[in-house]
């Protein structure tokens, strides 16, 4: 028998009921941003024969992204303020550069003057093979159905990613949820006040909700596949695994339950082992997920790098948990 997955199922937490369950409403964030009677719509457009990175930089406001077999970018954006005035001094400026026989392009919110009070949306179409970076302070984040990398930051808001073949990293600052769903490459999500709630996952995952729950569940789990979900502030962490699956499960709970479906044995934790758990899950978290061009290549290295700290977990974990033949550091996991 060979050990063909190894899971980092750390769970920092406090058991409590929690709902991770339905679907994030970009629109509903109007009544979070209040009431702006005064509203201007542009619509652009610009050439993109050869995809590198779209980057969107908006201050407060929603990003809205799908995807199209096109050449091009469109751009419509949707400012509003609560006096006519403050229209002018909300501006949209475009930097494109050329490199490598790739097109990189970045859109930002700026003010020709002080900050003023008002909202700017991005609806946006862009070609399939894209990298996206996206940034909001005060706003949703949405993506769909694009074969790059993701990146989505917001402060405060929501992220809600699917069908994306590229890895996806998804940052909450202060307070939101992220739902990721069909995301084909690895992915880091992190949220400080809200929860994660993962589906049909099909790579390494790292997962941190600071005050919520973390939810993860699998279409499927490749060799050398790592996951780690985190709970520190006292929320619930469930891992979903596909039927049949050999896996390698540690778990940490403070003050708290750790509970299976699966028929597992269980065996406390020492100290030398959740040293080198810990040492091993923050390689992971360092190198996992670069999302950016290289990051074929750079998953490649990760791997490489992993596989040798995991034979050294298993090498410890195998004097203390389960002392049989196929946990040896001799065999080739």
């Amino acid at each position: 028998m060979r050990m063909r997955y190894i899971l980092a199922f750390l769970i920092f937490c406090i058991v409590s009921p929690g709902d991770v369950s339905g679907k994030l409403s970009i629109g509903r964030i109007s009544s979070f941003f209040g009431s702006y009677t005064h509203e201007v719509v542009i619509e652009r457009e610009y050439p993109f024969t050869s995809p590198g990175t779209l980057t969107i930089t908006n201050i407060t406001g929603n990003i809205y992204v799908q995807t199209e077999w096109r050449s091009s970018i469109a751009v419509t954006v949707t400012k509003q303020c609560k006096t006519s005035d403050n229209l002018e001094k909300v501006t949209v400026e475009k930097y494109q550069t050329e490199k490598n026989n790739q097109t990189d392009l970045s859109i930002a919110t700026t003010y020709t003057d002080e900050p003023v009070d008002s909202i700017t949306h991005y609806t946006v179409q862009v070609p399939t093979h894209i990298d996206l970076k996206l940034k909001t302070e005060r706003g949703n984040i949405y993506v769909s159905d694009a074969h790059g990398s993701i990146t989505a930051q917001t402060h405060t808001g929501d992220v809600e990613i699917e069908r994306i073949a590229g890895p996806v990293f998804a940052q909450v600052r202060d307070a939101g949820t992220i739902k990721l769903n069909r995301i084909y490459g690895s992915i880091k999500a992190t949220t400080k006040k809200g929860d994660v709630l993962i589906e049909n996952g099909s790579q390494s995952i790292i997962a941190t909700s600071q005050n919520g729950n973390v939810t993860a569940q699998m279409h499927k789990l490749p060799d050398n596949a790592r996951i780690a979900l985190h709970t520190p502030g006292g929320g619930k962490a469930t891992l979903k695994l596909p039927a049949a699956i050999n896996a390698h499960v540690i778990g940490n709970a403070q003050q708290s339950t750790i509970a299976s479906d699966h028929y597992i044995a269980i065996r406390p934790i020492t100290s030398q082992i959740e040293k080198e758990t810990r040492a091993y899950c923050n390689e992971l978290a360092r190198r996992i997920c670069s999302c950016d061009r290289n990051a074929a290549e750079q998953r490649e290295k990760t791997t490489q790098v992993v596989q040798k700290k995991v034979k050294q977990v298993l090498a410890q974990t195998a004097k203390y948990f389960y002392p049989f033949r196929w946990f040896s550091s001799k065999t080739d996991t």
